[in-house]
């Protein structure tokens, strides 16, 4: 679930990989969140790439933060009475510190919970806005390669 300022996507997938270094590691993400309001579907996409640190122990439970640097993009479509759609799209620079937790639940898989904030830096001259502060919420599962 990713909450961006007036709109709620429920759904999106999130696909990342890191290399660890002992408990530092370097992770890549890529996004995509999915959402519709008054017949307006509204797809965010984020790339992003930066630190984690993992708290790798023998119990169940690994804690884990990190912070990506990368780009957020956002596409609005809309159809038109005419059948005809128009699209608006945009992209910019975003930073995403989270927080999260593994829970291990077999041999090299378990189960993860993370909630992250996002800033998105935005143009003042084109939008009237500095920044927009997203919220995303995460439940899914990782496999453990290492």
């Amino acid at each position: 679930m990713l909450h961006v300022p007036d709109q709620t996507f429920p759904l999106g997938l999130n696909v990342d990989g890191a290399a660890n270094f002992g408990p530092t590691g370097l992770v890549a993400e890529l996004g995509w969140a999915v959402g519709e309001r008054d017949e307006v579907t509204s797809h965010v996409f984020n790339l992003g790439a930066g630190p984690r640190w993992t708290g790798r122990t023998q119990g169940k439970v690994w804690p884990f933060v990190q912070v990506l640097a990368g780009l957020a993009h956002a596409r609005v479509s809309v159809e038109t009475a005419e059948d005809i759609e128009v699209t608006s799209s945009s992209t910019h620079f975003m930073l995403q510190p989270g927080a999260g937790a593994v829970f291990l639940a077999g041999d090299g898989w378990g189960i993860i919970g993370q909630v992250d904030y996002r800033r998105v830096f935005l143009d003042k001259d084109k939008t009237g806005e500095s920044g927009e502060n997203d919220v995303r919420v995460f439940i899914g599962v990782r496999f453990i390669l290492d």
